[in-house]
């Protein structure tokens, strides 16, 4: 079964396992700042803790920027602002729609662009919390299952985030992805292949056994996008393969966003997402 998020007491096992870690580790670290070089003044093997930490940071699977908050005030009106262009844009297809001369390939790669480029930068770093509902980026917290309906929300997709966001994940899937076929595994090795065998950038929705989030597939690589309830604790975007939520998921389950006509007809026409529950 699926769930949207960690309940409070697996969120707390998470957090004394990794105190556990630190715990573990607290010798060794001892040991090695007690190391010197050799009586001849040689560095050859001598260990130095600067570089150690350094090397750690460069094998962080993290793969985006957090945008400095200089002022809250001009932080969300920089975001109001790229909500509103795309908005704007979206009436427009609009327009085209009510034509009848709509090019859902143009919608494809806008809603794309619009979601991994403009929308998802103002949200990495927002602290994550079981309750987070916060309707503004990097003001509050936002639990997993907000950052999906809440982003979706702001760049006009017609759906209640809060009901949307307090599904599990299967229901957020038939909700989102109009009863489309799923994918559906339990090897994060296959999930991985899946979506190396699609030839083209995409964004998809994902449930896993405690979590819910967005994949991005981009340059060749897959990313996951979500607000985690481990390390950073917050909203981040990690390389699929090394991502520790999706490293401890038992279930996956992947739904089509980008490439889901029907779900861009609707985000276009202003339509009602009906959430399934």
């Amino acid at each position: 079964m699926l769930f949207m998020c960690p309940s409070p007491i697996r969120t707390l096992w998470v957090k004394k396992y990794m105190l556990l870690r630190i715990i573990i580790f607290l010798p060794f670290l001892f040991f090695m700042t007690t190391c010197h070089p050799n009586d001849a003044g040689e560095n050859q093997g001598a260990f130095s803790i600067p570089s150690f930490l350094s090397s750690l940071d460069n094998e962080s699977n993290l793969s985006y920027d957090i945008r400095e908050v200089k002022d809250s005030t001009s932080y969300q009106k920089a975001y109001v602002e790229t909500k509103n262009q795309i908005l704007e844009k979206r009436n427009i297809f609009r327009n085209q729609q009510s034509r009848g001369i709509l090019n859902l390939k143009e919608v494809e790669n806008y809603f794309l662009s619009a979601m991994r480029d403009s929308i998802f930068p103002y949200w990495y770093g927002t602290p994550w919390d079981f309750n987070g509902h916060t309707d503004l980026p990097r003001e509050d917290h936002v639990a997993c299952g907000y950052f999906v309906s809440t982003p979706l929300k702001h760049i006009g997709l017609n759906v209640n985030r809060f009901k949307l966001a307090q599904q599990g994940a299967t229901n957020i899937m038939k909700s989102l992805c109009n009863g489309r076929d799923f994918f559906r595994t339990t090897s994060l090795e296959k999930l991985d292949q899946y979506l190396n065998e699609q030839n083209k950038e995409g964004l998809y929705v994902i449930g896993l056994s405690f979590h819910v989030g967005f994949i991005s597939r981009e340059n060749g690589k897959n990313y996951f996008i979500h607000s985690s309830y481990l390390d950073p604790v917050a909203v981040c975007k990690e390389e699929l393969v090394h991502s520790p939520a999706i490293k401890s998921s038992e279930d996956y389950i992947l739904g089509e966003l980008s490439m889901n006509t029907t779900f861009l007809k609707k985000w276009v026409s202003g339509s009602r997402v009906v959430v399934v529950q």
